[in-house]
């Protein structure tokens, strides 16, 4: 394990923010692909599309930020709040040199995501700071911003499951609650340097899309063509590269 001012510790971390089916798990896959250490296992959606949404992660985010009517928003104190989420970051990356990543990718950085982090913007930019780190200096987190139409990602809400079950959202303030979220992190985001991903440009021309956000994470421009494979199947992407049409595909339209 490194010492508190090892280089794994000053890993930079990235976290992905948007509402839930607002295309962040294939953003946070893609990152995945680039040399992200986003953590695992992961949370198994309703939908049965991969989220990249750590288990960890999800269970010490709701703690901070309650998804439910009668909590909805933000819990426990701001020092509480901070201490829950540098945890898991501080495990991950502790564990840079002995856990290996899928492929034996070598990790550039640590992140993760889940939809009310998008509320918890500035807890992030303080509990994800690599160690000594100073309240000016934010070089250390970087944040993504996935931005999807908002009627796509409602339509995306209404569509049915996969596993035949019940909605997985039985309430009646879906619209609120994706609109408190953009709200909340539209405004936080005023105060930090962020990367936008738009979700359908990013479907449409997933190379440019990728090539932007590695350069802007200071993510490996190599590991490029395996991350559009997280949009694009591998026939899709042959096709791609022959200059014949093709379309999205592995991940909830």
């Amino acid at each position: 394990m490194s010492d508190e001012k090892g280089p794994n510790l000053r890993l930079p971390a990235i976290a992905v923010l948007g509402p839930w089916r607002g295309g962040t798990s294939l953003v946070t896959g893609i990152l995945q692909a680039l040399g992200v250490d986003v953590g695992g296992p992961f949370f198994v959606g309703h939908t049965g599309y991969p989220t990249y949404e750590d288990l960890e992660l999800r269970r010490r985010s709701l703690q901070c930020f309650g998804e439910n009517q009668q909590d909805w928003g933000p819990r426990g104190t701001r020092r509480r709040r901070v201490e829950l989420l540098a945890e898991r970051i501080r495990g991950l990356r502790q564990t840079a040199d002995t856990v290996r990543m899928p492929g034996g990718v070598r990790r550039v950085a640590v992140g993760g995501k889940h939809p009310v982090l998008c509320g918890l913007v500035d807890e992030i930019a303080e509990a994800w700071a690599p160690p000594g780190a100073t309240g000016s200096d934010v070089r250390g987190v970087r944040f993504v911003s996935v931005h999807r139409p908002v009627e796509a990602v409602h339509e995306s809400w209404g569509r049915p499951e996969k596993s035949g079950g019940p909605a997985w959202w039985p309430r009646s303030d879906q619209r609120e609650a994706v609109a408190d979220l953009i709200r909340r992190r539209d405004e936080s985001l005023q105060n930090f340097p962020h990367t936008i991903v738009d979700f359908d440009q990013l479907r449409r021309d997933p190379a440019d899309v990728i090539h932007r956000l590695a350069a802007d994470c200071d993510l490996p421009d190599h590991r490029v063509a395996a991350a559009i494979e997280r949009v694009l199947p591998p026939k899709n992407v042959q096709d791609r590269q022959a200059g014949r049409g093709r379309t999205p595909g592995g991940f909830e339209p």
